[in-house]
């Protein structure tokens, strides 16, 4: 940070702008992994300005790129989808593979986060040839860990471990805490979806570490929550729910509520689990009134066909019927809970 600031100020004093937004981006990024989300946008906007003050398209897009990581974070997916575009244009104006390859990579995630699941796993699909033509090694490695996680999510874990597994020796390569936290993550959904606890807990402890480790509070809430989420479906209460509670406390008033609402919704289902329904009802109403939003980590479909399952089970069948019927158009995939609703609804 000292040197980039030392760096920034050389570059203001002597109009330097492509150094400036080199530096801004640089520092911005320290910011993010950090957890500063405002201050990190604000770099990232400077960057943006002073960029295209003078007509510099490359770091123009790549400041927007950088900035639509910020937005993901605070849960602003209309943001994050809006800048990426102008990225793509950007990168694509400038024939820059190495650019297009990370905007894609940044696209898939920002869907898979917001549970758009098929169009991740499309998008890294393809795109994931465009990285390795590129010889981007942390663009290669984001594309194959999301269409792994897609791929999981949406029923079909069959592969995704060897791919995770793949995509970590990429980030192993260039060393990169984030990247080898994200592809453990990963392995650990898939580990989850088939029914392999423990080992899935194990994962998402490691991926919390390697979080950790960058500091980075998104990678840090996804595996916390995953890793209650294993508690729970091992039985685990109070494992569960000091997950659950951890993860929310990395939420500051730069987070929206799509970035807060995995962590209730892991949280509603323990108290379920501990027999206090009530409280789970009224958390999940909540969530389930912003069923047309993403919610980051955990799709929001999920979310509402849990509350309306959870009415059900309360006895108050029309409201869970009404509900039922709400998941089919709330946003995001979750096959197995829509096929529940559906039947149910029916």
């Amino acid at each position: 940070r000292a040197a980039w600031s030392a760096a920034l100020a050389l570059s203001r004093r002597e109009g330097l702008a492509g150094p400036r937004c080199d530096a801004q981006c640089r520092i911005g990024m320290l910011d993010y992994l950090s957890g500063r989300l405002t201050e990190a946008e604000q770099r990232f906007l400077d960057a943006y300005d002073t960029a295209e003050g003078v007509g510099d398209d490359r770091r123009v897009a790549w400041a927007l790129q950088h900035r639509a990581w910020v937005l993901v974070a605070r849960g602003d997916f209309d943001g994050a989808d809006e800048v990426l575009r102008e990225a793509a244009k950007s990168f694509a104006r400038q024939m820059d593979l190495v650019g297009r390859a990370w905007v894609r990579g940044a696209s898939a995630f920002t869907l898979l986060m917001a549970g758009r699941f098929s169009e991740a796993r499309r998008l890294s699909d393809v795109f994931l040839p465009i990285g390795e033509r590129s010889g981007d090694v942390f663009a290669v490695g984001l594309l194959r860990a999301t269409g792994a996680a897609a791929s999981v999510e949406l029923g079909h874990p069959e592969g995704a471990d060897a791919a995770a597994r793949k995509s970590f020796r990429d980030f192993e390569r260039i060393d990169d805490d984030w990247g080898r936290g994200f592809a453990k993550y990963v392995r650990a959904l898939a580990a989850l979806k088939i029914g392999a606890l423990d080992h899935a807990a194990d994962l998402a402890e490691a991926a919390e570490s390697y979080g950790i480790a960058t500091g980075h509070p998104l990678l840090i809430s996804l595996a916390r929550n995953l890793r209650g989420r294993c508690a729970l479906a091992a039985g685990d209460l109070d494992e569960a729910e000091a997950a659950a509670r951890a993860s929310l406390e990395l939420g500051t008033d730069d987070v929206l509520e799509p970035a807060r609402a995995a962590g209730e919704a892991l949280l509603a289902d323990v108290e379920a689990a501990q027999g206090n329904r009530a409280d789970a009802l009224e958390r999940l109403a909540a969530l389930a009134e912003h069923y047309d939003e993403p919610a980051l980590g955990h799709p929001r479909r999920a979310i509402v066909a849990r509350y309306a399952r959870l009415l059900e089970e309360d006895g108050r069948t029309e409201e869970a019927k009404r509900w039922a019927r709400t998941v089919q158009k709330s946003f995001g995939e979750a096959p197995a809970p829509t096929a529940w609703a559906e039947a149910y609804a029916s």
